[in-house]
């Protein structure tokens, strides 16, 4: 663990209050593969010998910090601020919301996913089913819903706002009856064109 390695440096300091004698020590440090969907911890290290450090990255401490290597790129951080990033680090983690998060993403992708593949299936399911959609049977269906809207407008009684005896009354509804059923059979007549 770098910790016994911090620890070990800090004991050195401790010995020698006037800070001339500078630990000459370092070790090399590899990251700990991540256990299977867990994320990688990047202050999750172990100390290996240099045969058997990762050579595209790895990490070097000494009692002056940590250097980072990774692809011939280094990267200097003193060893106080590797520890309270380390702290930081391990803080956040352990919020709820950052804890859970990799698998509340992942469900929120599945859902939305999920959803698309619905709402796909759902548009391709009408595509082939909804006559109104068939180029075949479309123009022959519009024409059939506006025979519906006009048969609609077509009103059975005739309502007007004078005053009729029963005779005269019987007279202009018979009338308008004949014409709505002569309306009526002509919408007919067409449908059956259609």
């Amino acid at each position: 663990s770098p910790f016994s390695f911090i620890a070990k440096v800090q004991d050195l300091a401790a010995m020698d209050p006037s800070g001339l004698q500078e630990p000459k020590d370092f070790v090399y440090l590899n990251c700990i593969p991540a256990a299977n969907h867990q994320p990688l911890n990047p202050y999750d290290l172990t100390i290996v010998p240099y045969a058997q450090i990762h050579p595209k990255h790895y990490y070097t401490m000494s009692a002056r910090g940590v250097t980072s290597v990774r692809d011939g790129e280094s990267e200097f951080l003193p060893l106080d601020h590797w520890v309270r990033e380390h702290r930081i680090y391990s803080s956040m983690v352990r919020v709820p919301f950052f804890a859970k998060f990799r698998r509340w993403r992942t469900f929120y992708l599945w859902r939305r996913n999920l959803r698309r593949w619905v709402t796909s299936e759902a548009k391709e399911q009408l595509e082939e089913d909804l006559f109104c959609l068939n180029r075949h049977l479309s123009p022959a269906l519009f024409q059939v819903r506006r025979l519906c809207l006009v048969i609609e407008e077509i009103s059975l009684y005739k309502v007007d706002h004078q005053t009729h005896t029963l005779e005269r009354y019987r007279y202009v509804q018979r009338h308008h009856n004949d014409k709505t059923w002569q309306q009526l059979q002509a919408i007919m007549t067409e449908m059956r064109v259609i």
